[in-house]
Formats: C-alpha cells, sequence, structure tokens
C-alpha cells in the first residue's frame, strides 16, 4: 500500500511539474511606428516564428504607433520588467548609459552596408555590456534609414541655414547637442507629437530616417527637403532579461533565432530597399536644395564628436575607431 501510495504521489507530481513546464506565456512588444512600416512587419514575423517554434507555449502581441509606451517609456519599462520587448535606438538608451549615443554620432556611418559590417563586428560586445547596464537581451538589430532633414517654410542647403529654426528632436542628447550646434533651436517632442506640433508651428521642421517620416505623414505638413544623412538611425530588439531568462532554454532559443530572422534578415532587407525611395516619395512634391552643403553640416558638428568621444571612455572610443577604419 505504502509503495502505491508513493507511486502515485511520484505520478501526480510529475504531472503538475509537466503542466507548469507546458504553462503558455504571451509577451508584449512594442514600438513607435505605424503598421506599414518595415519595423512593424519585421515585428509580426518575428511574433510568428516564435510562436511556431515554441508550438504556441510562447506568444508575442506586437502594438505598433507607442500603444504600449512611447520610445522612452518604453525603454524604461523594459529595464524595470514592465514590458517585455521593444525595439530601441542606441541614442535613447544613452539618457540612461551616455556612452551608447556613440551610435547616434553624426557622419559616423558612409552609408548602410558599412553600418551593417561595423555594428555586427561589435556586436556581441555590444549585447554583453547591455545585459550588465540595462537587464535586456538584445536579439537582433538593424540600421533603420538615414536621417533627412523636412522643413515648413525656410529652404535648407547648408548648415548657416538651420540658424534659429524650431526643429523637432527626439528626447535624446545627441540629437539635442547635434542641431543645437547647428545653430537650430532644438524641440524635444515624442515621436506621435510631431504631426500636430508641424501643424500648429510648435516646430517648423523635423528631421528622421525617410521611411519613419512617409510613414508618419510629415510631408503632407512641411514645403522644403534636404538629404542631409547626418545621422544613421539603428533599431534593436530588446527582451527584459528577467523575462528572457524565465523561458526554457529551448525557447530561447527559438526566440533569439527568430529576432535574428526578423530583424538581421527581414528588417534589413526591407529598409535598405525602402530608405532611398522613401525619400523619393516624400520629396516628390516638395522643394529640394540645387546644390546641398553637406560638409558644411559636417563641419559644424565636428565639436560634438570631439565632446563626446573625450568623455565616452576607452570602449566606446575604441568601438568608434574600429568603425571609422572599415
Amino acid at each position: 500500500m505504502k509503495l502505491k501510495l508513493l507511486g502515485a504521489m511520484a505520478v501526480a507530481t510529475a504531472l503538475a511539474c509537466t503542466g507548469a513546464a507546458a504553462q503558455d506565456v504571451t509577451l508584449h512588444m512594442g514600438h513607435n511606428n505605424q503598421t506599414d512600416h518595415p519595423g512593424h512587419i519585421a515585428g509580426l514575423e518575428f511574433a510568428k516564428l516564435v510562436e511556431e517554434g515554441t508550438n504556441g507555449a510562447v506568444k508575442v502581441v506586437v502594438y505598433p504607433a507607442e500603444q504600449l509606451a512611447n520610445v522612452r517609456a518604453g525603454t524604461e519599462g523594459l529595464q524595470l520588467g514592465t514590458i517585455d520587448l521593444y525595439y530601441v535606438d542606441a541614442g535613447t538608451l544613452g539618457n540612461w548609459h551616455p556612452e551608447y549615443a556613440f551610435v547616434s554620432l553624426p557622419f559616423l556611418f558612409d552609408d548602410f552596408d558599412h553600418a551593417v559590417e561595423a555594428m555586427d563586428s561589435i556586436d556581441a560586445e555590444l549585447s554583453e555590456k547591455m545585459r550588465e547596464d540595462f537587464n535586456v537581451e538584445r536579439l537582433g538589430w538593424t540600421p533603420a534609414g538615414f536621417r533627412v532633414i523636412l522643413t515648413k517654410d525656410k529652404p535648407v542647403a547648408s548648415a548657416a541655414d538651420m540658424a534659429g529654426v524650431k526643429m523637432r528632436v527626439p528626447e535624446i542628447p545627441m540629437y539635442v547637442s547635434t542641431f543645437t550646434a547647428l545653430g537650430a533651436n532644438a524641440t524635444p517632442l515624442p515621436w506621435g507629437d510631431v504631426y500636430s506640433a508641424l501643424q500648429t508651428g510648435v516646430v517648423e521642421g523635423v528631421e528622421g530616417p525617410a521611411p519613419a517620416i512617409l510613414s508618419g505623414g510629415f510631408q503632407e505638413v512641411v514645403t522644403h527637403a534636404a538629404p542631409t544623412r547626418h545621422i544613421m538611425t539603428d533599431l534593436a530588439l530588446l527582451m527584459n532579461l528577467d523575462k528572457f531568462n524565465a523561458l526554457t532554454p529551448e525557447q530561447q532559443q527559438v526566440v533569439r533565432d527568430a529576432g535574428k530572422q526578423a530583424f538581421n534578415v527581414t528588417f534589413r532587407k526591407l529598409m535598405k530597399e525602402a530608405d532611398q525611395a522613401a525619400y523619393e516619395e516624400i520629396s516628390a512634391d516638395l522643394a529640394q536644395p540645387e546644390d546641398l552643403d553637406v560638409q558644411s553640416f559636417r563641419t559644424a558638428v565636428e565639436p560634438v564628436v570631439e565632446e563626446f568621444l573625450a568623455e565616452a571612455g576607452s570602449e566606446v572610443g575604441d568601438w568608434v575607431a574600429r568603425i571609422q577604419e572599415q
């Protein structure tokens, strides 16, 4: 009788453990782009791959257009564990650890391919540092376009034309410093507030990657465009590390693989195709400078780069040097 009782207890324990291991997990992922943006498309692919790879045990719900949180709040939530997943640019991470803003240094990258090669070369080091500094797992990343300038009334052909322009910039110190150096009135605003701010005159211009600008419809409320390509926007899919570690090892691998496929393959492909095409579309009805003096922008922001590197530390200085050498 005692043996039978022990056997029954063992079976019950095994079933309970199996039930716990098989418990479904729903993760919530946010971002700030519209549903037609390549990032949202990549997010949906990520969710599909995770659900398929875990046989439905792990599901991901994707919230576009700041429905879950804006970028800054989403990044904070990632660290606290109140948000499971969010894709974030390194400049925003610089609000907590300033050295990460190196990715947003003006004119650091030559083009899309250079950015991919250079950033992939430091991927492992950057991912490990993010675990320590932010309590996140970096699942994938992509260039998300080179930023251009749109203005309501004033044409921009050189850095001197930026003097006094009320420019919307992200809530990121590097962008504020860059446009202050250009003589603009740098005005930090959440992305979701930009359209109405342009309409009402709260700001007179906006800068950003062309696909995001097109998705936001900002070309509808401006008159001039300038393809300065002053900063490369990066986007990394980050997951709260505690939530990641709570998954089984098999599920963790599925999530890693899904992140790499959705961001390092699909998102990159879509973004590379979309970047130039989006600028051509948004500028079709906008006035453009016949002779854009990009060198004047480079010269004006050199002090921003020098000051940042002087304060960033040797590790970041080494990364920047390696990027510039490639």
